[in-house]
């Protein structure tokens, strides 16, 4: 009984190296492909970052338009409430040029108001 495990072990043996010589290329495929693995992973990981990125300059792009918009809103409501001052030295006729230079919110803003009308 002894003997017969004994020759089932070399036969396993022999089967073992008879299937590991079929395959020699095998040996540290592990390796490869953790190394793959890492590789797509840190691609992936630098897409994400270049998109957050991309995202935030975007953002603070759309804020910079948004804030000019509105600077320049108020300026001209301010230049014609200049101009409509009944107070105010300036008489709104054909051809009738403002111009006024404002500090607003931290923005210097250059008004021109022009009458090309009738009146």
């Amino acid at each position: 009984m002894v003997t017969e495990a004994i020759k089932n072990m070399k036969n396993l043996k022999k089967l073992f190296t008879i299937h590991y010589s079929l395959f020699p290329a095998s040996k540290g495929s592990a390796l490869v492909f953790v190394m793959v693995a890492l590789l797509f992973l840190a691609g992936v990981g630098l897409t994400f970052v270049f998109w957050l990125s991309s995202e935030s300059r975007q953002a603070g792009r759309r804020q910079a338009v948004t804030r000019d918009y509105y600077v320049a809103e108020a300026g001209t409501e301010k230049a014609i409430l200049d101009v409509k001052n009944p107070a105010g030295p300036y008489i709104w006729t054909k051809g009738f040029n403002y111009t006024s230079s404002y500090i607003l919110n931290g923005e210097t803003v250059t008004v021109t108001v022009t009458n090309v009308g009738e009146q």
